[in-house]
């Protein structure tokens, strides 16, 4: 499932609400196109007046929390066909001290994941932050091919562009870049793949 947030004035709506966790349950063979979408309120990111950030994407069984109060609208859009969201509030899990541990350990793993994706965003030039957040997309959800590894979902150069701090064009050219410096190769129908590593062959 793909995370997109959009700017939007506060809602008063949800005022003293508490923080909500969202689990997502996957039941069916990879799409290439979105099949479902949602709305809620969520995100973190400083954006301009209906301008749109890709967050990430949120695989099986993976939970994300939704922030009350917060001036972003968060969008998901399902890239299979059958695709289940559970929503729950922290005060639930409490009933259930072993899934409660599980999702905290899940939770602390996308904490290591932020540090990997904070040292990669930070990188100066923009090439290297481009090439690091596809790297880091395929470790952590690519699929294997004759090419090597591919994430299975597309994603717009606008929105690797919103992802990474730059825009469309210049990703659009630097990708032409990689391609040519054999970094990345296309799968398929616009799939983007990378060729087999060391870190990829372990997350595998």
């Amino acid at each position: 499932m793909r995370l997109v947030g959009t700017s939007q004035p506060p809602s008063e709506g949800v005022k003293g609400h508490d923080p909500e966790l969202a689990m997502v349950e996957i039941d069916g063979d990879l799409d290439g196109d979105p099949g479902a979408e949602g709305e809620d309120h969520g995100g973190s990111l400083a954006l301009g007046a209906q301008e749109e950030a890709f967050l990430g994407f949120v695989g099986a069984g993976q939970p994300f929390e939704i922030v009350a109060q917060s001036p972003f609208s968060l969008q998901s859009f399902a890239h299979i066909d059958q695709t289940t969201v559970i929503w729950l509030y922290w005060n639930d899990l409490d009933n259930w001290p072993h899934f409660r541990r599980e999702v905290l350990d899940a939770f602390r793993y996308q904490h290591q994941r932020k540090l990997l994706w904070l040292s990669t965003l930070g990188q100066r030039r923009t090439i290297d932050r481009l090439l690091g957040f596809i790297t880091l997309l395929i470790e952590e959800f690519g699929q294997p091919c004759e090419l090597g590894y591919y994430l299975p979902w597309t994603l717009t150069h606008a929105q690797i562009g919103s992802a990474i701090g730059s825009t469309r064009v210049t990703v659009t050219r630097l990708m032409g870049k990689l391609r040519q410096r054999h970094q990345i190769k296309i799968y398929k129908d616009g799939f983007i793949a990378i060729p087999s590593t060391p870190s990829l062959t372990n997350q595998a």
